[in-house]
């Protein structure tokens, strides 16, 4: 058997990187922690993606807290932009196709209608700025990549809008939801599918449009409370509880108002086909009653 691999998935034990174990049928796929893999150290870094022998990476690695990115830019800099700059060095020393998961906070949040792949980028906080950050070192430095640039994401984890809502729903507590923060969100299992399609073209040598791409699982915009509200819808259907949720017109200044992304690049590049968003949100529902997460 090769020692090479097909796939290497750094941030393995995250909430995106749990979900790529889908593809472990179907191809040779190693998923690393941050404790197996820190991308902030070079050198180990070279070490470990040369023992594996990728033929692609993809980065879920991330410093996802955005408040405390305004606290410690330091750290939310070191993973998201120095961890980023040094598997741009490798991928292009080895000759590996990197994709890298990126976010819509790199945008204002003040545009009306959804924001292309070509808008103008100026992030409102830390967070976003670390991640531009880094989508420019990988453009200024690679030829084979995809940055896939994906909002309101939840997955294996309790890192996201959706556990959260849900353990407060388990927990009886009444909800207080921002109603003026609009985007779209995105299912870890369809991100994970999308990249299945990427890798498989890949795979067989198919011409690629390499490049800067928006992804998310709805096809419109929704506030954080009219999101709540339709887990909420979820969670009656199941017998769990209701709940007043309350409206709250005031959000962080560090958080962009609008920040939906038009996903038709990719939807039209790939021939993908959208998922009924309820089935992708009523799965990750769940996974969390099943494995009852806390």
């Amino acid at each position: 058997m090769s020692n090479s691999y097909d796939v290497l998935v750094t941030g393995g034990n995250g909430q995106l990187g749990k979900a790529f174990k889908l593809l472990k049928k179907k191809y040779k796929i190693i998923l690393l922690s941050k404790k197996k893999l820190d991308i902030t150290k070079k050198n180990s870094t070279l070490k470990i993606i040369t023992k594996y022998k990728p033929r692609i990476i993809i980065n879920t690695a991330a410093y996802t807290d955005v408040v405390n990115s305004e606290n410690n830019y330091k750290l939310a800099k070191s993973v998201n932009f120095t961890g980023v700059k040094n598997l741009t060095i490798i991928c292009k020393k080895l000759d590996i196709l990197l994709i890298h998961i990126s976010t819509d906070y790199v945008f204002f949040g003040n545009k009306k209608s959804s924001y292309k792949e070509n808008d103008k980028c100026i992030p409102k906080n830390n967070y976003g700025k670390s991640k531009l950050m880094a989508e420019k070192i990988i453009k200024n430095n690679l030829n084979k990549y995809f940055i896939i640039r994906v909002s309101w994401l939840f997955g294996y984890g309790k890192n996201n809008f959706v556990y959260k809502i849900i353990n407060l729903l388990k927990k009886k507590q009444p909800l207080v939801v921002v109603d003026n923060e609009y985007s779209s969100p995105t299912s870890a299992d369809d991100l994970v599918d999308i990249i299945d399609i990427i890798i498989s073209r890949y795979n067989i040598n198919k011409k690629l449009l390499y490049g800067l791409y928006h992804f998310n699982s709805l096809d419109r915009k929704i506030s954080r409370y009219d999101f709540t509200i339709l887990i909420q819808k979820i969670f009656k259907n199941k017998k769990i509880i209701s709940s007043n949720i309350k409206k709250k017109n005031d959000i962080s200044v560090f958080r962009p108002i609008n920040t939906f992304l038009n996903t038709k690049k990719i939807y039209n590049e790939f021939n993908y086909k959208r998922k009924n968003f309820n089935f992708s949100l009523n799965k990750m529902i769940d996974y969390y009653l099943q494995n009852n997460i806390k």
